[in-house]
């Protein structure tokens, strides 16, 4: 076979951009008073994919033990609109320990929620999920996107998505000192030469 003749192509190393926790803190300040802060704050505690963060539902979190369960997610695909499926491997279905500062962040959407749900009386939708819009509806997960490059662009941040909390929250596991195995475990790698080789 001609083939066995031929190298493959090496596979490029992306390098990985994470904020330090400077910047962190000055995105945390720009954040207050957007409707979606309490998202980003959990994105940075827990380390979770937007889809996994569009997709969380009330009956996956239990505040009493700190923990979370990642069992869904919810995404647009291009000529389907927004689906709802399940995360794209084993490893990704996963639960994830909540530190004291996420479950007040997740008990702090909880009050703003039902604040939401009076005011919407008989239009409120029962969806239970975590994130929602004025009436009870799920959001959209680019609008997350969306807001968050206007805030970083307004702020006056280096340039970061909202991926990029994901890598911080790896960043900073792994800087003090956490186990690559407990990190591969809370981002739900598929193996932990994956963590290793990314966040080395």
């Amino acid at each position: 076979n001609p083939a066995d003749f031929v190298s493959p192509p090496r596979a490029e190393k992306k390098e990985v951009v994470a904020w330090d926790s400077d910047i962190i803190k000055k995105f945390v300040t720009a954040v207050e008073g957007c409707r979606y802060r309490d998202a980003y704050t959990l994105a940075a505690l827990t380390g979770i994919r937007r889809a996994e963060l569009a997709g969380l539902k009330w009956s996956d979190i239990d505040l009493k033990s700190g923990r979370l369960r990642v069992v869904r997610t919810r995404q647009r695909i291009p000529g389907h609109g927004i689906v709802e499926g399940q995360p794209k491997t084993h490893r990704s279905r996963r639960s994830v320990a909540l530190s004291p500062a996420a479950v007040s962040v997740l008990e702090s959407i909880k009050t703003t929620q039902i604040e939401m749900r009076l005011k919407a009386g008989p239009l409120w939708q029962h969806t239970d999920y975590v994130l929602t819009k004025d009436d009870g509806a799920p959001i959209a997960p680019d609008h997350l996107s969306r807001e968050f490059r206007r805030i970083v662009k307004e702020a006056g941040l280096p340039h970061g998505t909202l991926h990029g909390l994901r890598h911080a929250y790896a960043t900073a596991l792994l800087s003090a000192n956490v186990h690559p195995a407990v990190v591969q475990s809370a981002l739900g790698h598929s193996s932990i030469t994956l963590t290793i080789d990314t966040y080395s």
